[in-house]
């Protein structure tokens, strides 16, 4: 990997007698990183003897959202997959002949696409398996959370659930004498 310090000019060390100033706060990155990163020296030097180092960058982060690898439910027909697959291998056979002058990643990238469109469209519940597999801003908490547990689960079970926690809750701080 190829690394660029970033702030090579910069004195972080503040010289006391019989001393000198040196940079102790390296900023390192890789070639695709250092033009987007910037840095300040900060004045204030908190009761240390340098001063720190500040760095930011060009870009805004976007926040990580774990998805999971997992398409299909209990509910996925899978005799309606092999129909849909069916369907659309006919575009990959006739590759065959070509498949020395085709692209492979693009292959591979169009046949885990329709895969995984087979997998959704083959789910008897939809909304489940998108919400699943790509998590929305509005859902919090786990996997586990994210929807009714079964099918008959409602309001009122929710409501029980939430009234059972509440009073274990004021049972477990009451104290006994």
């Amino acid at each position: 990997m190829d690394l660029h310090v970033i702030n090579y000019d910069t004195l972080s060390r503040i010289d006391s007698p019989g001393q000198r100033s040196s940079n102790l706060d390296l900023i390192l990155a890789s070639s695709d990183l250092a033009d987007s990163l910037g840095y300040n020296q900060v004045r204030d030097t908190w009761g240390s003897d340098y001063h720190p180092i500040k760095f930011f960058t060009s870009f805004t982060p976007k926040p990580y959202k774990k998805m999971t690898n997992r398409l299909s439910t209990k509910k996925t027909d899978w005799s309606k997959y092999v129909e849909i697959m069916r369907n659309k291998w006919t575009k990959y056979a006739d590759l065959e002949d070509t498949l020395l002058s085709t692209d492979h990643l693009l292959v591979y990238e169009s046949l885990t696409e329709d895969m995984r469109d087979a997998v959704m469209s083959a789910s008897k519940n939809d909304s489940f398996v998108s919400s699943q597999s790509f998590p929305s801003e509005s859902q919090s908490g786990t996997p586990k959370h994210w929807g009714n547990p079964v099918e008959w689960w409602d309001s009122e079970c929710i409501e029980v659930v939430t009234n059972r926690a509440a009073s274990l809750k004021n049972l477990n701080n009451q104290v006994y004498m």
